[in-house]
């Protein structure tokens, strides 16, 4: 299916704007331009969408240019989705205003997918720009409105991308209630952490697992055996006495997580590693 520009109305005014939001199951059949091309945005939700026999399964934020003569379809389901139908000339006059505008032609003249993903914190100003120009696409303010905005677009199809972030280290109240429950593992609990932290039991538990991909338990007991296996190698302290001292409220259950842990049972293993 080919869509011409008298189809889309655009002999009429200077651009058309679609806006769809459906929490039911949307598609559009394949079709192609003629005239003019489009820019489309997924406010939220998924969309699915073969460009030229390729699939892109795209979210929020995505920021998608398709060109006079691209063939393409979209499906997609509970989505919030704006299209904005562009005369040919008007991408030509945003490239040359644009500076580096050459590259903005040259995906012009390309073929494949031409798509930008538009950061979280900008996306409802992106959101707000599409409403705008649905808003006032039939009255005379339209027109100075989708100039601006069209440049505001095509600028981010050929935006270097952002320098990535270098990610956040642990903050010091983390290394800090560490460092103090691996010198109390006796008395030492998750409760125990959060209170020394001064953080809710939630909040440790999400940092630990950002930041070492452990629970704030598997961390104690981990610390615990492997304090177990030193000493089971390194004194001749009884076995009950190594695990009552480490916290463990249950000799059964510290056999249990020691074999786990190393393969044998801790008599076994001071047996094979003892260095007295």
């Amino acid at each position: 299916m080919e869509l011409d520009l008298a189809n889309c109305h655009l002999d009429r005014q200077r651009y058309a704007v679609q806006r769809i939001e459906t929490a039911a199951e949307w598609s559009y059949p394949e079709h192609a331009h003629r005239g003019f091309g489009e820019i489309f945005y997924l406010a939220s939700g998924r969309i699915a969408h073969r460009l030229e026999g390729a699939d892109h399964l795209l979210g929020a934020g995505a920021l998608v240019l398709v060109r006079e003569g691209d063939s393409h379809r979209l499906r997609g389901q509970g989505l919030r989705y704006f299209n904005l139908n562009v005369p040919v000339a008007d991408f030509a006059r945003s490239a040359a205003f644009l500076d580096r505008g050459e590259r903005l032609a040259a995906l012009l003249a390309g073929r494949g997918a031409v798509a930008a993903e538009v950061p979280p914190g900008e996306r409802r100003a992106v959101e707000d720009l599409f409403v705008r120009l649905f808003d006032l696409q039939l009255g005379p303010a339209g027109g100075a409105a989708y100039q601006a905005a069209l440049v505001d677009l095509c600028a981010r199809f050929i935006a270097d991308p952002a320098p990535a972030e270098p990610a956040a280290g642990p903050p010091a109240w983390l290394a800090g209630v560490l460092e103090e429950a691996s010198a109390a593992l006796a008395e030492a609990s998750p409760a125990w952490m959060a209170r020394r932290a001064g953080v809710s039991a939630a909040h440790l538990a999400r940092t630990m697992r950002r930041h070492g991909g452990e629970t704030p338990a598997r961390w104690l007991n981990r610390c615990r055996l492997e304090r177990a296996a030193l000493r089971l190698t390194h004194t001749n302290e009884a076995v009950a006495d190594i695990c009552f001292d480490l916290g463990f409220a249950h000799l059964g259950w510290f056999y249990r997580l020691f074999r786990r842990a190393h393969g044998c049972a801790p008599a076994a293993y001071r047996g094979r590693y003892r260095s007295i």
